[in-house]
């Protein structure tokens, strides 16, 4: 990995959010995040949103998470969309198991992103496809 581009998209600015490679970003959030910590997260997802002027893309390393922050989450989608739709140029998760993978496929085919996405087997396949989806 090594696709530093100089760009003028604003800082994400939260410890789950590896910067090193913009326009790539990865989150990389802990196992079992702490939910006031989780709520802080998409609260500066929205507001980082609501700055970007230019694409981007991620990298999603996924965790298991409440009830309460699946419904938080989906509330924050809703949201993000407008954004996500003009600005995401990929979304890319990391999802090693391959029974899990598939089960993931099926739910968003159900309900689909507005951005291209896709699931893969490792981080380093994912950077790589969202490299080659920003370009």
């Amino acid at each position: 990995m090594g696709y530093n581009v100089p760009m003028t998209l604003p800082k994400f600015g939260h410890p789950w959010v590896n910067e090193t490679h913009t326009p790539v970003y990865f989150y990389e959030p802990p196992a079992n995040p702490d939910p006031a910590e989780y709520t802080r997260f998409l609260e500066r997802h929205e507001a980082w949103l609501a700055e970007i002027r230019e694409p981007f893309a991620f990298v999603v390393t996924p965790q298991i998470l409440t009830q309460a922050q699946r419904k938080e989450t989906a509330a924050s989608q809703t949201r993000r969309k407008i954004y996500e739709a003009k600005y995401n140029a990929a979304l890319a998760f990391v999802i090693t198991n391959p029974l899990l993978r598939g089960m993931v496929t099926a739910v968003f085919w159900m309900s689909p992103f507005p951005h291209p996405y896709a699931l893969f087997p490792s981080q380093d396949e994912a950077y790589l496809w969202a490299v080659r989806m920003y370009r």
